[in-house]
């Protein structure tokens, strides 16, 4: 029977932490109907708690804040909770025990001396607090989704901040984004939403998701170290695994569930699921019977039924690769400590190193005569290693290159000339032919071995200096009107962009609008943030290509491979082309049956969308403008971006791990509506309609006191003079976006037996 939760109990025990008995789910185990009391039965009793976790050895370990324990928590919940910290604790360093769990950090402090009474905070800014009557789950447990809890680091236990005791004893209220101390005399609805004066500091949570590797354990405490978790992370075997399943396809649900279980049996929690993630899509992007992938609900659903000992561990993955030709390559004495691992995340290169001067004659797969065999794959092999050349895969933009002896201004697309050509050069080196399909086949096989991502690569080599820079951007190198609102336009914007590389085909359809005199340097901005993958070809990841009236074949082949995708045709668009405006931006996948393939095929997004435009009024229909987030530029500092770009895509990258919501905070949608309709391009109809003291009066144009009723037919035909017959949804949709602009509220007008939709609006005089 394993026995590592029970060690760790009784060690916590040993130290004077009351433990007791809790569910995956973290709910207390033991039984009201035997007298459970939560975490009352808390003890340090060592008899009881073997007895506990005889009956539960699987049970995760609960432990009792309070002054018996000695014992204060801080639960920072998700970035809400990270940045109602920030501004408690101000600038001042926590260095204290740190529990990792699957949303945010546990803070474990020292109870204060002759303090009787910290009280419990729950849901308030994000930032519960664990004192008397409270508990909290301790390493190595397991929560339900599978994460352990793990120590990040060995510190020891800081004494209990004044911050904290205020915040848990003294009454708070949130006003314009900021936490006061006292009692308000309407206390706002603790929500999830990010708190507005995050996006004007641009103050984000710290850290990355994976500290250490593993459960630290116990013995900064001077205590034996609990049971780690089942493979301790590093970067070494986070690459090993990466590699690995780059070397399988996801044919069959069996496949797809045996790698979730083996990653699952890591014990990385959300990191693991993170690499499922990004390898389901990968690998097995169609949808359908039989197949592995059925989108992300799918894998959450699956991930939380895995059971912490399924069948499955890593050595499954690796054991699979291996029959598919990977190669191990774990890490020697040699390695850099650090070095980035290889894989769909990390750039790679399939180097076949030429033979000569090894004084190994190649293995040529010969006739039975003994001459070098024609047509044969392996024989193919053989001649492009001997020949030095280097096959990529750039699977960010679907491209296959084969480079001469790695230098990459030989670097040429792979396609059929170049294999006609190299099959050309066999014949003349070698003396046999290797035939065009074996020529092809092995230079494909070899730039799949290549595989690498270089965005998704640039933007996990990033290291954030913790500075906060991504809430004030547009104000510091574009000019921009430093506001709250504008705060969260591009925190979110850049947010997105990390999310789509990482995640393709996540939700965002909002397009961050630069405005501003021409060559003031909008378009330079674009590139400068897309060029960071390839800073020496800042024209790699971005275009400005027209897409807005191509089809969709047309659209899904300019939008592969780019990043960044600049709409610089906003203010040519006519009204009707609004409604296939806000259809193209909504798509997260694009869909399509490309040239000489038979099925139609999804494309994810992973790209993000900003608009540059020289005038100020480019909007043509209401309905759609929440999907533009307009910025007046001012003096643009191209070379102050083009220093701080990559600590710009840093920070995105804390807060994506931080799990911000990417939707724009409530508080800001007026302003933001407000900000949306001075760009709105005027309607002849609204002068027409503006004027509705002046219309016809009539049966269905009609005053009842101080309410005006007017039927949506009557303004058809009476005042604008529309053949009722031809009115289409498109003009009504006109008609009502500008009615309620100017007040008038829709409603259903009663007139001889009959319902006509209206509207009506209450006049003043």
């Amino acid at each position: 029977m394993p026995t590592a939760l029970l060690d760790a109990a009784l060690a916590y025990a040993r130290l004077g932490y009351r433990v007791f008995p809790c569910s995956p789910a973290k709910r207390p185990l033991i039984p009201k109907s035997e007298g459970g009391n939560g975490c009352h039965d808390a003890t340090t009793d060592p008899a009881r708690i073997r007895a506990w976790w005889s009956r539960w050895p699987w049970a995760s370990i609960g432990i009792a804040t309070g002054p018996e324990s000695r014992l204060v928590v801080v639960d920072e919940d998700g970035p809400q909770g990270a940045y109602t910290r920030a501004q408690l604790a101000g600038s001042t360093a926590i260095d204290t025990v740190t529990v990792r769990t699957a949303r945010g950090p546990h803070l474990w402090f020292a109870w204060p001396a002759q303090l009787a009474r910290i009280k419990n905070v729950k849901g308030r800014g994000g930032l519960d607090v664990r004192g008397n009557g409270g508990y909290v789950i301790a390493p190595p447990s397991r929560h339900a989704s599978g994460h352990v809890y793990y120590f990040d680091g060995q510190r020891s236990l800081a004494p209990c901040p004044q911050w904290v005791i205020d915040w848990a004893n003294e009454p708070w209220h949130e006003q314009g984004g900021v936490w006061v101390r006292g009692k308000s005399l309407a206390q706002p609805a603790t929500t999830n939403v990010v708190p507005l004066h995050s996006f004007a500091t641009g103050a984000v949570a710290g850290g990355s998701a994976i500290g250490t590797a593993g459960v630290a354990g116990l013995a900064y405490l001077d205590r034996p170290t609990p049971a780690r978790v089942a493979e301790p992370w590093s970067l070494e075997l986070e690459g090993r695994i990466i590699t690995a399943l780059a070397h399988l396809p996801a044919v069959t649900r069996d496949e797809w569930l045996d790698a979730g279980m083996a990653l699952h049996a890591t014990g990385w929690g959300d990191r693991a699921l993170a690499i499922w993630d990004v390898w389901s899509r990968l690998r097995c992007p169609d949808k359908g019977p039989g197949r592995g992938y059925l989108g992300i609900d799918d894998l959450r659903r699956q991930w939380i039924t895995f059971k912490p000992t399924g069948g499955r561990t890593i050595g499954t993955i690796f054991a699979r690769a291996k029959e598919r030709g990977w190669q191990d390559r774990a890490p020697h004495a040699g390695q850099a400590a650090g070095a980035a691992p290889s894989g769909f995340g990390t750039q790679t290169t399939t180097t076949l190193p030429p033979d000569g001067g090894s004084g190994v004659q190649p293995n040529w797969e010969r006739t039975q005569g003994g001459a070098i065999k024609s047509k044969s794959y392996v024989n193919t092999r053989i001649a492009f290693r001997i020949m030095g050349l280097q096959f990529r895969h750039d699977i960010f933009r679907n491209r296959r290159m084969v480079l001469e002896s790695g230098d990459l201004s030989t670097a040429r697309e792979l396609s059929d000339p170049l294999c006609r050509a190299l099959r050309d050069r066999i014949i003349d080196s070698f003396g046999f032919d290797p035939g065009i399909d074996n020529s092809k086949e092995a230079a494909s096989r070899a730039c799949e071995d290549s595989r690498y991502d270089p965005v998704l690569d640039y933007l996990t080599s990033l290291r954030w200096d913790g500075a906060a820079r991504l809430g004030t951007w547009l104000a510091t190198y574009c000019g921009a009107e430093r506001s709250i609102l504008h705060g969260a336009f591009g925190t979110l914007w850049m947010v997105a962009a990390v999310r789509r590389a990482r995640l393709p085909g996540t939700k965002f359809d909002h397009v961050l609008v630069l405005e501003g005199a021409q060559r003031a340097g909008k378009s330079s901005v674009v590139k400068i943030l897309a060029s960071g993958p390839t800073s020496d070809r800042p024209e790699a990841f971005v275009s400005d290509a027209p897409i807005l009236h191509a089809s969709a074949k047309e659209q899904q082949e300019a939008i592969e491979g780019v990043w960044l995708y600049e709409l610089a045709e906003l203010t040519g668009i006519r009204r009707a082309e609004v409604e296939a405006l806000k259809a193209f931006l909504s798509r997260n996948a694009d869909t399509t049956r490309m040239a000489y393939d038979r099925f139609r095929t999804d494309t994810p997004r992973r790209c993000v969308f900003i608009g540059t435009t020289n005038d100020r009024n480019y909007l043509a229909d209401q309905t759609g403008n929440s999907r533009f987030w307009p910025i007046e530029t001012g003096l643009i500092d191209l070379a102050a971006l083009r220093r701080d770009r990559d600590q710009l895509w840093a920070e995105a990258m804390a807060l994506d791990t931080a799990g911000l919501p990417l939707v724009l905070p409530s508080e800001l949608y007026e302003e933001a509506a407000k900000s949306q309709l001075t760009r709105t391009v005027n309607d002849p109809w609204e002068e027409i309609l503006e004027n509705w003291r002046r219309w016809p009066t009539g049966n269905e144009n009609f005053q009842i006191g101080n309410e005006h009723r007017v039927t949506t037919k009557f303004i058809w035909s009476a005042i604008l003079r529309l053949e009722v017959e031809k009115v289409s949804i498109t003009e009504t949709r006109r008609i009502a976006s500008i009615m309620n602009k100017l007040g008038w509220i829709a409603i259903q007008i009663f007139i001889d037996g009959h319902n006509y939709r209206g509207y009506r609006r209450i006049s003043n005089s």
